[in-house]
This record gives C-alpha cells, sequence and structure tokens, in this order.
C-alpha cells in the first residue's frame, strides 16, 4: 500500500522532513519498451505505430531506478483531481502532491478513465485516456496527458528535478513562477492549432526556470537518461461505417466499465450533454446504452440564424432518446473563483453557461465523467478542409480547453468521445463520403452523416437536430461576476492603460466586428465573392482573438493573465508551494516580451 502524508500548511512542497518511500516493485510492474508495445486487444489490429520525437537532445535526465516507486503527499490546498509530481534526476525519486480525489496506487496514479481494465492502471498502452495519469514501469516515468485536446501537461525543469503537473496554476504555485503581463499568450494558446506536434514553449517569470512547456496528447517519458515526448495511440484504418462505430461503441461502453469499477476509491458519477446540433448528441445516443441517463442540455446559443431559443429545443431528442435533462443556465453573478478558473484555462474564449454544469457536478457526485462532442465538427464533417484531415489532430478552436482548470476544482474527466481515433481522421472521414451513408446526407453545409445515422437510428426524427449550427462559446474582455470586474478594472488601471482608453478600445472593436460582418455577408451573397470574404474575415478573427487597430494590448491576454496570477495567489495563501519569484525575476535580466501582433 502506497504510503501517504497530509502537506503542510505553509511552505513549500518540499518542506519538513522527506516522506517515506515505498519499498519493493508491485507485480504488474515490467520493463517498458514502447517501440514494441502491446496495445490492448481491441487497439491491435490495422494499427501502425506512431513515432516518437526526442525533445532538447542530449538532456541530462539520470535513469530512474527500476524499483522506483511513488511517494504520495495529500494536499488540500490542491483542487480535488490536481497534482504535481517531481522527478529528482539525482536519485530517480518520485513524489507527487495530490488532490484528494486522485486515484493512487504504488507505482500509478489517476485522474480518469480510459478504454481499458482500472485494477491493469495500463493508460499508458496505447489506451485512450481522458484525464491524466503517472506510471512507473521499469526504468521509465510516464506522465500520460489525457488523449483528447482538450487538456494537457505542464512540465518544467529546475535544476536537477523535473517537475510535471496536470494543472499551470499548481505548477507556477509551487515553482514560484508568474505569467508575464507584458507577454501575449494568445501565441501559446494557439499553438494546439497545429496539432500535437505543435511548439510547447510557454513564458513564464522565473530566476531560474526559463519556461515552462505545455503538452497535449504525447506521453512525457523520462528514460535511460533522456526525456521524449512520444505518442502511444496508433493510426486504424476503418473500412466501414459498421466497423468504426463498432469501435466506437466498444471503447466507450469500456470507459463507463472502467468508471464503474469497484477498486475506484473515489466513486464515480456518469453524465452526458445534449444540444440541438450534431456532437454531443451523438455521443449521448451511445453512452445512454452504458449507464449514463442524466444529460445537461442548454437551450440557446449565438447563432445569427436562431429566431429564438425554440430553434435549439432538446425536449424532442431527449424524448426519442428516452433520457432525463439537465437544464443549464448562464449565471449573471458566478463564484469568483469559477469565473476566474473559466479564464483562467485559455485566453480565447469560454463557455459560460457551463459554470452552472460544474456547480451541478460539484453539488451531486463526489467526482464524475463527462461525456462531450468537443471535435466532433471536426472528424464527423463530410465537408471539412483537407488541412484537418492529418494524424497530428488538427483542431480549428479550443473549445473543451476552458474547461481544463474548472474540472479539476469540480471533480470531472472530460470525456471528449470524437477523439476516440481522431488520428485515424482520413479513413473516418472517407466514411462519411462513402455511398453507404448517402441517405443519413442532408446535402447543406452542415453534414455529418456518421452523427446523423447514429442518432436516428437511436430514434431521434431527422427534423429534431442538426440543421441550425449553434454555439455558446464566446469570448469577453471582463469577467462576469461584479465584484471581480471592479478588482479587474484596478488591474487595467494600474498595470496596463487608463480605464477611459480600455472602455473606448473595447466599444471600437465591438463596432469594428459588426461592420466587418456585414461587410462580410455582403461580400458573399451580393458580390458572390468567396476571397473578399476570407480577407474580411481574417480581420473578423483577429479582432476576436484580442487584437485590434486600437492599441497594441491583447484584452484577451490581459485578462488571462490577471486570472491565472490571481488563482496562484489564492493556491499561495492556503499554502500551496513557494513565494511568487516575480521579484527575483525581474531583478535578473529580463526576457524580451514577444512583438504584440496588430491587424494589419
Amino acid at each position: 500500500m502506497e504510503t501517504e502524508r497530509q502537506a503542510p500548511s505553509k511552505g513549500a512542497v518540499s518542506s519538513g522532513p522527506p516522506p517515506q518511500l515505498l519499498t519493493g516493485q508491485t507485480a504488474d510492474a515490467a520493463p517498458a519498451d514502447l517501440y514494441g508495445l502491446e496495445l490492448p486487444r481491441h487497439e491491435r489490429s490495422n494499427e501502425t505505430k506512431a513515432p516518437a520525437s526526442t525533445i532538447r537532445p542530449g538532456t541530462d535526465l539520470r535513469a530512474t531506478p527500476p524499483q522506483a516507486t511513488i511517494a504520495y503527499v495529500r494536499s488540500d490546498a490542491l483542487p480535488k483531481l490536481g497534482w504535481v509530481a517531481t522527478l529528482d534526476c539525482r536519485t530517480g525519486r518520485l513524489s507527487v502532491l495530490h488532490g484528494n480525489a486522485v486515484e493512487c496506487r504504488p507505482t500509478w496514479l489517476v485522474e480518469g478513465v480510459w478504454n481499458g481494465r482500472f485494477e491493469d492502471g495500463e493508460f499508458h498502452r496505447g489506451a485512450h485516456l481522458f484525464g491524466s495519469g503517472v506510471r512507473l514501469e521499469g526504468d521509465s516515468v510516464y506522465f500520460m496527458p489525457s488523449s483528447a485536446l482538450v487538456d494537457r501537461l505542464f512540465y518544467c525543469r529546475d535544476g536537477d528535478e523535473l517537475l510535471v503537473s496536470n494543472s499551470l496554476l499548481a505548477l507556477l504555485a509551487v515553482t514560484g513562477a508568474e505569467l508575464d503581463a507584458d507577454h501575449d499568450y494568445v501565441v501559446e494558446a494557439k499553438a494546439i492549432s497545429d496539432g500535437v506536434d505543435c511548439e510547447t514553449s510557454f513564458h513564464v517569470l522565473h530566476p531560474s526556470i526559463d519556461r515552462f512547456h505545455q503538452v497535449f496528447h504525447k506521453a512525457i517519458i523520462a528514460r535511460n537518461a533522456e526525456l521524449t515526448l512520444e505518442r502511444t495511440i496508433g493510426v486504424r484504418s476503418f473500412e466501414s461505417f459498421a466497423e468504426y462505430f463498432g469501435m466506437l461503441d466498444a471503447s466507450l461502453k469500456a470507459i463507463c466499465d472502467n468508471a464503474a469499477d469497484p477498486g475506484r476509491r473515489t466513486p464515480l458519477e456518469l453524465y452526458g450533454t445534449l444540444s440541438s446540433g450534431y456532437d454531443s448528441t451523438a455521443v449521448s445516443s451511445i453512452v445512454r446504452n452504458h449507464g449514463v441517463d442524466e444529460f445537461f442540455t442548454y437551450v440557446g446559443a449565438w447563432s445569427p440564424k436562431s429566431r429564438g431559443q425554440a430553434d435549439f429545443e432538446t425536449a424532442p431528442i431527449a424524448k426519442g432518446l428516452g433520457v432525463k435533462t439537465v437544464q443549464l443556465h448562464a449565471p449573471r453573478e458566478p463564484a469568483v473563483e469559477d469565473d476566474l478558473l473559466l479564464r483562467a484555462a485559455s485566453p480565447l474564449g469560454s463557455q459560460l453557461p457551463l459554470l452552472s454544469m460544474s456547480k451541478y457536478i460539484e453539488r451531486n457526485a463526489q467526482s464524475a465523467v463527462l461525456f462531450t462532442g468537443f471535435h466532433g465538427d471536426i472528424i464527423w464533417d463530410m465537408n471539412v478542409p483537407e488541412k484537418f484531415v492529418s494524424e497530428a489532430i488538427i483542431r480549428h478552436d479550443i473549445s473543451g480547453l476552458d474547461l481544463s482548470e474548472l474540472r479539476l476544482k469540480s471533480g470531472f474527466y472530460n470525456v471528449a468521445a470524437p477523439f476516440l481515433y481522431a488520428a485515424s481522421i482520413a479513413s473516418v472521414v472517407a466514411i462519411s463520403r462513402a455511398d453507404e451513408m448517402k441517405p443519413w446526407r442532408v446535402n447543406t453545409g452542415y453534414d455529418r452523416p456518421i452523427s446523423r445515422r447514429i442518432v436516428e437510428t437511436a430514434g431521434v426524427p431527422r427534423s429534431a437536430f442538426g440543421f441550425l449550427k449553434g454555439g455558446i462559446f464566446g469570448g469577453a474582455t471582463r469577467p462576469t461576476n461584479p465584484a471581480l470586474r471592479a478588482r479587474y478594472s484596478d488591474y487595467v488601471r494600474e498595470r496596463l492603460l487608463p480605464l477611459p482608453l480600455f472602455y473606448l478600445r473595447a466599444g471600437f472593436d465591438r463596432y469594428a466586428l459588426r461592420i466587418i460582418g456585414k461587410a462580410m455577408n455582403f461580400s458573399k451573397h451580393r458580390l458572390g465573392s468567396l476571397e473578399l470574404e476570407a480577407y474580411l474575415a481574417e480581420y473578423h478573427r483577429r479582432i476576436c482573438e484580442g487584437y485590434s487597430w486600437v492599441g497594441r494590448l491583447n484584452v484577451r491576454s490581459a485578462l488571462y493573465t490577471f486570472a491565472v496570477n490571481e488563482l496562484v495567489r489564492e493556491l499561495r495563501s492556503r499554502g500551496l508551494g513557494a513565494p511568487s519569484s516575480a521579484a527575483a525575476a525581474s531583478a535578473s535580466p529580463p526576457t524580451p516580451p514577444a512583438e504584440p501582433l496588430a491587424v494589419s
């Protein structure tokens, strides 16, 4: 049984006597050979091995002793699903600070679910993991992020220590690093638009740590004196809808079985999501057969084609599926911490109504699994642009990532089901375009025959869904909570620019977006010029990302930096980690800020 002690109430993680290390090696630990991994049985056929990519060649990581086990320290300062791992590269000792709902075992820990047996703990062997985990095996330490691009891991080197966490906020608090108010963090946020092979560098202020790294999808592996990023999930070739749906259904059933395993110390509730669109509805049509009976739904969206809330009514869909729904709302005055957590995951937008969902989960479950449809707009779209048909798993937005810090506090795993076999998008899109799918096409620009076949086969009438594209993902330049908004105004005035100029800038940007939107519509429908529409759309996108013709400040990055630094200060006030090193960082030669991008 693993040893565990309560974290000290104040000071850095390493304060006080060291925790007792475990001795011996459990029976399920075996030498790792990632280049010849035996995949779970349902994953083996038609798989090609993903290549490995070594980062920072020559990185001096001493080999981890094969008998190593994990020393655990529970911390009430961390969110219930948060963890920070520290690997001493000299001794091979691995210690983990963790929240109270993380599943801890002698040679592995996990906050998540995967399509394999829970008791085996083999989420590092070709499984589709949703959440994150750490696994010791032989001379290797695997730090595993979610296979879905809605979560990530952060890591850094500090002397002889490698620190890895599933929370940027926790890693900043533990190391004493801070975000830089003069840096444009939209650059880091957009890195994932290049797929899983994106640039990992993440700028921070610290006297000895030059940067953090953010990692999506790939395993971070410390092995034999080197650090590598490696893909552990191969690429399949699906020949038909029946084969693809069969694998999808089997994997979702395996995930539900994993969640219900009696060996878990924290019981999990299962929830789904439901909308009048394609993606979450298709996922819900499958998981309702595997023990999920409550589905969150929100009536309303930002779609300019909407004639009112009735356009997004989900009652006929819920009736067809025979499921219970929980209505969400966009809170006018969310809790300060929740408002900040939603802003602190990404500067590129958030889904405000999902704050009521996270609060519902907090009140009704110790921890939970949430099945969502993020990325279905890419993998299930028969009209998807060819640039997205890539094994790199390229996204066109970052929806779902906005929940990545909030979910650690509320206690749920974001199972974005369309990411199952997402690297196999070429064969999935080929199925959408195959003759066998003609009966489920509607021949519009919003056409996802795989989703439609799944939902209609489940008993939902064709007219009830998938005709009006909506969404709840939006941007903001200020917090929603009134008291927090006042604090942010003080921050802007003291750190960025006079408030009258800030409000003038915000008004100008809103007006510019309306004018450009009308010009795009005129170009497309009156002039028939798709080239001009695309040209204007680029300006529209840049302003939505926080840039402007007026001033060099990125307002989205400013709000993001404020939210992150506020939450990190709160974690430190609870006794987590080291004091801020901003003063020490400012005393050393400053890192030149990235050149702000202007709309041009």
